[in-house]
């Protein structure tokens, strides 16, 4: 069943998403975490903090088997110094995260699908090309 559209404009680069549904399982983002949500309950089921900063966009992976998560990248911050782009299952259990575009830079807009293709793009004005599969950069390209 198609649910709509949950986009909600927000800012000059992008909107803000935080809801997703995959086959009838909600998924919403609050502040920094990630959780899924019994519609019956509304309580959740599962909750996992993404990083350090709110989380701007939510989405479905293509094949509908994971969500690609997007923090804010001002002054995100990662232990293994990744990205602010993850992919999350459906269980709750972080996958993948993108590393970083180089080392002093950072994804500056959320991750897009060109066709089959995971865009995105760096505040060093890179497009990047990120497999769906593991989360590495397969492409990198100077678009500014």
């Amino acid at each position: 069943q198609e649910y709509g559209d949950l986009l909600m404009p927000s800012g000059a680069w992008h909107g803000i998403k935080l809801c997703e549904i995959i086959s009838s399982r909600l998924f919403v983002a609050v502040g920094s975490e990630l959780s899924e949500i019994d519609a019956e309950s509304g309580k959740a089921i599962w909750t996992l903090s993404t990083g350090n900063t709110p989380i701007s966009w939510i989405m479905k992976s293509r094949d509908e088997s994971s969500l690609i998560v997007f923090n804010d990248d001002y002054k995100f911050e990662h232990d293994d110094q990744l990205s602010n782009i993850a992919s999350v299952a459906l269980d709750g259990v972080e996958k993948w995260r993108a590393p970083l575009p180089f080392s002093d830079d950072t994804f500056a807009n959320r991750p897009v699908f060109d066709g089959a293709v995971l865009k995105t793009s760096s505040w060093r004005g890179y497009t990047c090309i990120i497999d769906q599969l593991t989360g590495e950069i397969t492409h990198r390209q100077f678009t500014k």
